[in-house]
């Protein structure tokens, strides 16, 4: 058995700055004249990475640490975990806007993704210490708890029914972006990138970036988008994925199956004005595969760019991207 994470970012300055985050990375175009610099701390599981030119990084150290408290399900204290325990709770604003929003999505969108899939993925821990593949029986149980119409909003009182444990995974460190904006604004602050490990970056300030997504079969670039600010989430399952006796179990599990998801996409990549929204809708899109990806193709709230198993790129119309690897080919080739 062997699990395998991938989580590593470097940044390199030349003429401009680039953020590297694993699956995907970002340029942020600067003049050789103004200071920007490079700030790291580790929270929510991995490497938080800010560049700019402002001073207000232990903000944003600040604001991931009590996002964490408020999200973090494997933390016995945190706001979530407490929920968790009592199945009833008036909540902190931040966890109580944070579960309207995903019902909403949830509604709009379907349940690919879902935060009630805390049992099962306590079940199969895949990207814990000792992951093991669960008896069918036991799946079964877990995926009785999963569904967003086990919970019930009143207010900021939450309720789970049939006893759904809450993990936010999909949308915890889109959720901390979103505060990190916030506070960016709240400060006037300048061009800024915020990168929450291989998956969510937040492009601040008003320029244009060029943000390169990297193939999920290496580490070369297979094609960049070019965009204002906003978020960017990429899913996929080739950087955090278990080995049990020789089969591959991604960590994105499959709501309606209680498995590690095997659709036929590699990637997905959200961009959006909202954290939490890119960063649930881009695992709800991966699991759904390319059976389902042309209703997000054409949505006007988000853009996507998701690649699939035969190398095949799926653009939104008027996003714009430019392919650099030709081995891959772009449209729909299904």
């Amino acid at each position: 058995m062997k699990s395998k994470k991938s989580l590593k970012g470097t940044i390199l300055i030349i003429i401009f700055s680039v953020l590297a985050v694993g699956v995907i990375f970002a340029s942020l175009l600067m003049s050789s004249k103004e200071n920007y610099s490079e700030s790291y701390f580790y929270s929510m599981d991995t490497c938080i990475e800010i560049i700019g030119n402002n001073d207000i990084k232990s903000d944003i150290k600040d604001i991931f640490y009590e996002t964490e408290k408020i999200f973090d399900c494997h933390d016995p204290d945190s706001e979530v975990s407490k929920l968790n325990k009592s199945q009833s709770a008036d909540c902190p604003d931040k966890l109580s806007n944070a579960i309207k929003r995903i019902t909403e999505l949830n509604k709009k969108y379907g349940n690919g993704a879902d935060i009630t899939i805390g049992a099962l993925t306590t079940l199969w821990n895949i990207t814990g210490d000792e992951p093991t593949v669960p008896d069918n029986a036991d799946i079964k149980a877990a995926l009785d708890t999963v569904g967003y119409e086990n919970i019930k909003i009143d207010g900021n009182t939450i309720s789970l029914k049939n006893g759904a444990s809450l993990d936010f995974g999909c949308a915890a460190k889109g959720a901390a972006l979103d505060y990190a904006k916030e506070t960016l604004e709240e400060n006037c602050a300048g061009k800024t990138i915020v990168s929450a490990g291989s998956s969510s970056i937040l492009l601040y300030g008003d320029d244009s970036f060029t943000t390169s997504i990297l193939s999920p079969e290496s580490d070369d670039i297979i094609g960049k988008i070019h965009t204002g600010a906003g978020f960017i989430s990429t899913s996929g399952g080739y950087h955090r994925y278990t080995e049990i006796d020789g089969k591959e179990y991604i960590h994105i599990l499959d709501t309606k199956t209680g498995m590690p998801s095997e659709t036929d996409l590699t990637s997905v990549t959200v961009f959006c004005q909202s954290g939490i929204d890119s960063d649930f809708l881009s695992t709800l899109i991966f699991t759904g595969g390319t059976e389902n990806i042309d209703k997000f193709l054409k949505d006007k709230d988000i853009k996507i760019v998701a690649v699939d198993k035969n190398k095949n790129i799926y653009v939104s119309d008027g996003f714009d991207f430019e392919l650099t690897d030709n081995t891959f080919n772009v449209g729909d080739k299904k």
